[in-house]
């Protein structure tokens, strides 16, 4: 006779708080508003007056620190998609380090085959319920527990892609900015070719001729030697920009080094247009990452299955896999696949927030309060 258990509810003490992490979010966006609105007056309220003949006890300037902190707290609450993209890459960076502070379970704990759920017995694999806030997979594993501890194997792939496509990024941007001429036509017509093949797909062939079994490497590469071309021509045009100033005359007439040139002058102008674009590399990176993984390719694949799709279970825990083969149950067990769905759709949500919060923030003309 089988035996049937219920499942205590997961300890999960981020979603048992969930309607105060929602009200302290509704206040956050509220004084957020607030403050674009009236930021500015809050800033000009700490700057020191100006002296003026016949009343000096009116200049009562607050220190300089006082000054710029106060600053810069208005400029960041001011901005909310920058304090959202911030909550959710805070979150991503604790999954991260230490996913089981937030995991409920282990990433291969299993239940029993049959449990007691909402009243009824109920096979693997488990729907969302209390004992698992998004289901498990065909093993029984909780997946939320899985997605959690996989945050640090799928950010790592889109980690190292976007510095590699970063490195291309920089070098070729900077020497066709800098030099310019032959070099840097050459340079941006090679960009032109790069941009015109589509990452999906030359990802899509690199990795299956070279096999996925040969693991990060063949990955780091397929994903990594497309998708530079826009952060080239980024790059190019800054540098352009700031080579034309004034100040780069005077640093070359007295002798500046080119390394003095770059790290004095090239980089702090550059960065306001570099940051937002590391995090959009980072999120388009994901997003042909999940991409792969829904057409069956992710890391540790170790044959070739593709045609047709079977529904499979896998050891590692990284976002792709999760996917791969899920869309043979969207009808059947619909939280298989929407559950890393859901993964890559937050992920990509925090970090275009984030890059839209730093291109606000940083860009001096966007910057600007009202009054």
């Amino acid at each position: 006779m089988m035996q049937t258990a219920a499942v205590s509810e997961a300890s999960i003490w981020w979603l048992s708080q969930g309607w105060f992490l929602l009200g302290g979010a509704l206040l956050v966006i509220a004084a957020s508003l607030s403050l674009r609105q009236w930021g500015g007056s809050l800033i000009r309220a700490y700057r020191p007056q100006r002296l003026t003949l016949g009343s000096p006890d009116e200049l009562v300037p607050p220190t300089g620190a006082l000054r710029r902190f106060t600053t810069g707290v208005v400029r960041i609450f001011s901005n909310a998609p920058m304090l959202a993209g911030l909550v959710i890459t805070g979150f991503l960076l604790v999954a991260f380090v230490v996913p089981q502070v937030l995991a409920p379970y282990g990433p291969d704990e299993t239940g029993k085959t049959l449990q007691l759920i909402r009243g009824k017995v109920t096979a693997r694999p488990f729907p969302p319920s209390p004992p698992y806030p998004m289901g498990t997979d065909l093993r029984g594993r909780d997946l939320l527990s899985r997605i959690l501890f996989g945050t640090r194997r799928t950010l790592t792939i889109c980690l190292a892609v976007a510095a590699l496509r970063l490195a291309f990024g920089i070098i070729l941007g900077g020497v066709s900015g800098w030099k310019g001429g032959v070099i840097g036509q050459q340079i941006l017509s090679l960009g032109t070719v790069s941009a015109s093949i589509p990452s999906l797909l030359f990802a899509f062939v690199f990795i299956l001729a070279i096999g996925p079994s040969h693991g990060f490497g063949v990955f780091l590469l397929g994903l990594g030697l497309t998708g530079w071309a826009e952060l080239t021509n980024t790059i190019n045009a800054a540098v352009r920009w700031v080579k034309s100033q004034r100040y780069i005359e005077g640093a070359l007439a007295i002798g500046s080094t080119p390394g003095h040139i770059a790290r004095r002058h090239l980089l702090p102008n550059i960065m306001p247009q570099l940051l937002p674009a590391v995090a959009l590399e980072i999120s388009a990176v994901l997003l042909t990452l999940g991409e792969l993984g829904f057409l069956g390719i992710f890391v540790g694949e170790r044959f070739y299955g593709y045609v047709p799709q079977t529904i499979r279970t896998f050891t590692n825990t990284e976002w792709a896999g999760m996917l791969a083969g899920t869309r043979l149950s969207l009808f059947q067990w619909p939280w298989l696949p929407l559950s890393p769905a859901l993964a890559f759709l937050i992920t990509i949500l925090g970090l275009n927030l984030l890059a839209m919060g730093l291109r606000t923030y940083l860009d001096p003309m966007q910057s600007r309060l009202r009054s």
